[in-house]
């Protein structure tokens, strides 16, 4: 029985994982191109009004608010179907550049947004119902392995489609669209095959109305753990939206000395992220023994983590001017732009954010294993808020300044994790 109880949990965490994987094949895929995508719709129609890092900031303060009455909506629908009325959400994103129009772009964002909400509040407390104290960290690698693996497959295909091309004209973006929204449509159904979680029955989760959510998770987010923790929260958001968008966009306005296309080498590093990010997986699936007998383990992989982006950090600032994330540019940058180095900057960045989620969710499982929805919604709303302040002020700050700011909040934040873990693993 108790092997099979693993099994199941192994199970219902892997296709969970694809499910997220088909879902963000399309998303981080979309998000990585779309400023280039839309410069090049700007290109076409100059009236056309639509901004990439707008979009993403629309789409991220969506998933902040709406983080707050997920948990009432999870209880009434449970996570299965929560999960597929969130994954409806990204369809409806995709769908919106089809007919490029800039009012329709931000309400899919806005839509996409609110799905993202629901999928990760979901994803959080269905790992969690399907592992113990001992499994928790390896299942939420599995998971994480199989959804951050997204980045390879979306990268791979738009790598292919770009090869010999200058510019990316409507036939090229409307193919990458029909494709990516295929597999968020494919999403919807993978959810559905999802199975109740194994330890549901014994850990049931009381359902309260919006209200009573609010007010439970706002008692969870006021106490001593979870305003420590808040500053990791918020460096996750930050370091997710350079990940996701602001990197791209200097990579695909940079030339390279080397002669590489810089529009395929936006979907190289894309997939080179993916590879990153899988590496960590494989990293935390290796350590989980390690890390359950020595819980003040998880705060040296954090600054494993972190000493990753802080390298990719400076590789950035060192290869790509102020202005490469505006549009195209031949400024003279501190070392010349080379396409490998870009690549060796993605494959960091994917090595750092693999480990930094598995790792805040093996904690905030321990600390809060009776209010997990609650913890889950205040560390989602903490990263969707820093993630749409991080694209608004992309629009406006260079891109040195923003990776000022990203190391400043990477060492506070992974000060304040260490400490909670420190407090947590001496209880």
């Amino acid at each position: 029985m108790k092997l099979a109880k693993i099994d199941s949990e192994v199970l219902n965490s892997a296709l969970l994982g694809l499910t997220f994987m088909f879902l963000y094949s399309a998303f981080y895929t979309l998000s990585n191109l779309e400023k280039l995508i839309l410069h090049s719709v700007r290109r076409d129609d100059p009236e056309y009004g639509g901004d990439g890092f707008v979009s993403l900031s629309i789409l991220y303060i969506s998933f902040a608010l709406f983080m707050w009455v997920v948990p009432p909506l999870m209880s009434v629908t449970g996570q299965k179907y929560s999960l597929c009325l969130g994954a409806i959400g990204f369809s409806l994103f995709l769908a919106s550049f089809l007919p490029e129009q800039a009012w329709l772009l931000y309400l899919g964002s806005a839509c996409n947004g609110i799905g993202a909400a629901i999928i990760w509040t979901c994803q959080g407390v269905y790992v969690i119902l399907n592992s113990t104290a001992a499994t928790v960290t390896r299942n939420t690698a599995i998971f994480s392995g199989l959804c951050h693996s997204s980045m390879l497959y979306g990268n791979l295909f738009v790598y292919f489609c770009f090869e010999g091309k200058t510019s990316i004209d409507r036939p090229t973006r409307l193919l990458v669209v029909w494709v990516l929204l295929g597999l968020t449509v494919a999403a919807v159904f993978i959810a559905l095959l999802l199975p109740p979680p194994v330890y549901a029955p014994e850990r049931s989760i009381p359902k309260y109305g919006a209200l009573q959510a609010i007010r439970k998770s706002w008692a969870v987010a006021t106490t001593k753990h979870m305003l420590i923790l808040c500053p990791m929260f918020f460096y996750c958001g930050l370091q997710i939206s350079y990940l996701s968008g602001i990197f791209g966009a200097a990579v695909g306005f940079t030339t390279y000395a080397d002669g590489f296309s810089s529009n395929q080498l936006v979907a190289a590093t894309g997939f080179f992220t993916g590879i990153g990010e899988v590496l960590a997986e494989i990293f935390l699936v290796l350590m989980n023994p390690f890390l359950v007998r020595r819980p003040w383990m998880r705060s040296a992989v954090v600054f494993l983590g972190m000493i990753s982006d802080f390298v990719a950090f400076l590789l950035s600032y060192l290869m790509y001017s102020n202005n490469s994330i505006f549009g195209p540019t031949n400024e003279t940058t501190i070392i010349t732009s080379r396409s490998w180095l870009a690549i060796l900057i993605a494959l960091l960045l994917g090595f750092s954010d693999g480990i930094f989620m598995p790792m805040l969710i093996s904690v905030v499982g321990k600390i809060y294993p009776s209010a997990t929805a609650s913890a889950l919604t205040i560390y989602t709303f903490c990263f969707s808020l820093a993630s749409a302040v991080s694209f608004f002020y992309s629009a406006y700050l260079g891109l040195h300044t923003q990776l000022s700011v990203l190391v400043g909040q990477g060492i506070t934040g992974a000060v304040a994790f260490a400490y909670v873990n420190h407090c947590i693993s001496n209880e």
